[in-house]
């Protein structure tokens, strides 16, 4: 009995853990490269784990009155709720499961990035499955730096890099 009490106490640890991700800049340039894009964190307030259309949860027949109050302030603010393009629902209890989690931006954020869309990731340990921002458009940007193993290997390949690195400095 105290083995199984031990095992929830530590899943309900991890659930915490994973709910508490910290995401750092080098997580957002790593996503977006490193063209200034940047990234807000609100932490949760009773109202903005709402649905706002009654489609967003399984088997709801009408809005709460809170969902309208979510659904208002959205259009008061003139923000745009990205559609998720994957599946439905990203929150999960039992047999409960609503889309509760999303993305809402600007519409100056739309024309710089009109082929943005979202998708949901895997879940995890969490009851939330993470909500993904991608923008679909390639843009004339540099490909990403790629290597073999056996070029740091190669006697040489350091002291070319250092001396490359060097003349790029005199342009």
């Amino acid at each position: 009995m105290a083995s199984l009490q031990a095992q929830n106490e530590e899943i309900a640890r991890k659930r915490k853990v994973a709910k508490q991700k910290i995401v750092t800049k080098f997580d957002v340039a790593t996503l977006w490269g490193q063209d200034g894009s940047g990234w807000e964190y609100v932490g949760s307030d009773g109202d903005f784990n709402e649905i706002v259309h009654v489609e967003e949860r399984k088997d709801a027949a009408s809005l709460p009155r809170s969902a309208e109050d979510f659904k208002s302030w959205i259009q008061d603010m003139q923000l745009v709720d990205l559609l998720l393009t994957n599946q439905k629902f990203t929150w999960f209890r039992g047999r409960s499961c609503s889309r509760i989690d999303r993305a809402l931006v600007n519409v100056e954020w739309l024309d710089e990035f009109p082929a943005t869309r979202v998708r949901g990731g895997p879940r995890d340990l969490s009851d939330h499955c993470p909500i993904i921002v991608e923008d679909n458009k390639q843009r004339g940007s540099p490909r990403p730096f790629r290597s073999l193993h056996s070029w740091f290997t190669h006697e040489g390949f350091l002291c070319m890099v250092k001396e490359e690195w060097r003349a790029l400095g005199e342009i």
